[in-house]
């Protein structure tokens, strides 16, 4: 065997393709963190203060992250490899009751999944309303109409609002298409990216919706210009209703926006994408599928 010398005085210099694909792949591993609002929260309404609480969850190496207490709210911005990046972008709002968040699985584990299909995934880190004390007012908030809803999320709607405008304002440089930009919700986050496609102006709406358990307002005002959505639900779900989704399917349809539901025979709740032997594990293969078939830039 040769000396190590000379192993690696045979070896070639690294060309500049090389270094610029290396850099690449580096980019597309590592995460980028942005505040949204890096010079201040320009409003008064209540938000928690104090510092941030993370409780972690998960067994056996697992992460499985809570996050509560959040003041200074974030987006983490997942991008896929350049080999197979579509140009399309998620926002991802993790659920947990507008109480915590449930960070890894429903935030970046679901935006590593979309890299895989060459989406860019970038989870929302939201301030939690103070929500109402009293059982019937908070269901109402959540369950009932999205005008009152959207009142009292309105911290979770005014960050997710300026995250889309800080992913489309980077569009270029995070090699996104700026008309092909959604926003995909569990539960509770599902609720939120409900609000987002009905409430907000259209200088901030999503693309296109990705619902998932999401706890949907049963009064919620649906225009031509709603986004086309993904729906998918368990019919054994303890805590949010199948109508949640089926209602706003409905209206869609009404409205003839495209819209495609998925309500599996088991899951129940908070199932994410981790393979549980259930049925509702293959959820992320259908919307690959619809996402694929999906006309975009969307014209509703």
């Amino acid at each position: 065997m040769a000396p190590a010398r000379h192993i690696i005085g045979r070896m070639k210099p690294f060309t500049a393709h090389t270094v610029l694909a290396l850099v690449a792949c580096l980019q597309a591993a590592e995460p980028q963190v942005v505040r949204i609002w890096p010079k201040g929260i320009p409003n008064s309404w209540p938000a928690p203060t104090g510092a941030e609480k993370i409780d972690e969850r998960g067994k056996d190496g697992v992460k499985d992250r809570a996050v509560s207490n959040v003041t200074d709210p974030t987006i983490e911005v997942y991008l896929p490899e350049p080999a197979v990046r579509n140009g399309a972008a998620v926002l991802i709002a993790p659920g947990g009751g507008y109480a915590r968040m449930a960070y890894d699985k429903e935030g970046i584990e679901v935006a590593r999944w979309l890299n895989s299909i060459g989406i860019a995934g970038i989870v929302l880190k939201y301030r939690l309303p103070e929500m109402p004390k009293d059982a019937a007012v908070r269901r109402t908030a959540l369950f009932g109409d999205a005008a009152i809803g959207a009142k009292v999320v309105r911290v979770s709607l005014e960050d997710a609002s300026e995250a889309m405008k800080i992913i489309r304002s980077n569009a270029a440089k995070w090699n996104i298409d700026k008309d092909r930009v959604g926003m995909m919700g569990f539960s509770a986050g599902g609720h939120l990216t409900a609000l987002m496609g009905v409430q907000e102006s259209e200088a901030v709406r999503p693309n296109f919706l990705g619902l998932i358990y999401a706890a949907i307002p049963e009064v919620i005002s649906v225009g031509k210009d709603t986004p086309q959505s993904f729906f998918v639900h368990a019919s054994d779900d303890p805590s949010v209703p199948t109508d949640s989704s089926i209602h706003f399917y409905q209206a869609l349809r009404k409205q003839k926006i495209p819209a495609e539901l998925h309500i599996f025979s088991e899951g129940g709740h908070g199932f994410g994408i981790k393979k549980s032997g259930k049925t509702s594990e293959h959820w992320p293969a259908r919307f690959e599928t619809w996402f694929k078939a999906m006309k975009c830039p969307c014209e509703n």
